[in-house]
């Protein structure tokens, strides 16, 4: 086997590593996928001189494919194992169609939930268990999120936080119908199984995986065969994938919504700027910000961030008074214009969208808890 020798304090050639103890691979790309700022892990099999904790590593890289580590001897890797790089809804660039977040046409919320915006800002709402959301609001165009209390179990930690556990849409055609849809996550029940529900008028159909798409003019709904529902109207793709939750023996059964929009159009020479919890990241600029997140740690914790810093004004103000509403304090939905969202008035971290790969694609990313660090 080889040795490798511990990197400490090399910030140029090595800027950001930390890494946790796992009980084997799949528990290293679960952590991963748990996290919606890890883009990118490693797995070895370890032995350390100066730790009896010798075993299974996972390690968390940002820019570079090697570790800064401060309490090692000596590594020895038998088995080195990258993990593709993931994005926050657990697959990796291009694999599930929700995008990554810093392309500045996608923005997404998974898990508990983690939100990236469109130009690489990030931030966690926990929202309020039972109330509805919207996600983004446009011309004719209204999608809504349903908040649901849930606990996260973890191999040594329990989080009590949310989940995404339905969206809802309202869509007006250019034939003047009014589509509505909707699909819910339901634990104890399959992934695959689930199905999504499309009104038109007084008529009901279902979506379901690989089956038949329903069409109305520029509205479309379909199931692929990943089980990711899509609503486009051509200036729109959004999406939501029921998900098993990150450790799955920990949490059987359970399962909860990942989302996404991805822009079709210039939103740049568009009149009317979208608005939302991530409509509003939409704004034709390079910039954006990260907003409050939860980083307590401890064996049992509860989430309490609601994305400040990273919106306007506060999260009330996205309360829907019904899941099909279009009408709040930022709606776009019945306007001809709108003006970008006052970025003046956003007192998170300012960040300006870099692309940023080492030669195995990762980019940046943050460990979101975990037995041991380093």
């Amino acid at each position: 086997p080889a040795l490798i020798a511990p990197v400490v304090g090399d910030l140029q050639a090595c800027p950001w590593g930390r890494g946790v103890f796992t009980s084997g691979q799949a528990d290293c790309t679960a952590r991963c996928q748990a996290d919606a700022q890890c883009n990118f892990a490693t797995w070895y099999t370890t032995v350390d001189r100066s730790s009896p904790e010798s075993g299974h590593f996972c390690g968390f890289s940002s820019t570079c494919d090697r570790f800064c580590f401060d309490s090692y001897d000596i590594i020895i890797t038998p088995i080195r194992t990258p993990i593709r790089r993931l994005d926050s809804d657990g697959e990796g660039d291009g694999g599930n169609g929700q995008g990554n977040g810093d392309d500045g046409r996608v923005a997404s919320a998974s898990k508990d939930p983690h939100f990236k915006f469109a130009h690489g800002g990030r931030a966690d709402i926990r929202g309020e268990p039972g109330g509805v959301y919207n996600f983004l609001s446009h011309r004719n165009i209204s999608m809504n999120i349903q908040f649901e209390a849930a606990d996260f179990v973890w191999n040594r930690r329990t989080v009590h936080g949310t989940k995404i556990a339905a969206a809802y849409w309202t869509l007006l055609a250019v034939n003047g119908r009014t589509i509505h849809v909707n699909i819910e996550a339901k634990d104890q029940e399959r992934t695959s199984a689930h199905t999504a529900t499309v009104h038109d008028g007084e008529t009901a159909s279902l979506v379901s995986r690989g089956g038949e798409p329903f069409t109305s003019s520029n509205v479309r709904v379909s199931m692929d065969a990943r089980n990711i529902l899509v609503v486009s109207d051509g200036s729109w793709e959004t999406t939501a994938q029921p998900s098993s939750f990150p450790f799955a023996q920990h949490n059987a059964g359970k399962v909860l919504l990942d989302v996404s929009a991805k822009s079709l159009h210039d939103i740049a020479a568009d009149k009317l700027a979208p608005h939302g919890l991530v409509g509003q990241s939409f704004d034709g600029d390079d910039m954006d910000f990260d907003g409050a997140m939860d980083t307590k740690r401890g064996n049992e914790t509860t989430t309490t961030a609601q994305g400040e810093g990273a919106i306007e004004g506060k999260i009330s103000d996205y309360k829907m008074a019904t899941p099909y509403s279009t009408d709040f304090l930022y709606s776009r939905f019945a306007k001809l214009t709108a003006k970008p969202r006052d970025v003046a008035k956003l007192t998170g971290r300012k960040k300006t969208r870099t692309k940023v790969r080492s030669a195995n694609g990762a980019i940046a990313g943050t460990l979101d808890g975990g037995d041991k660090f380093f």
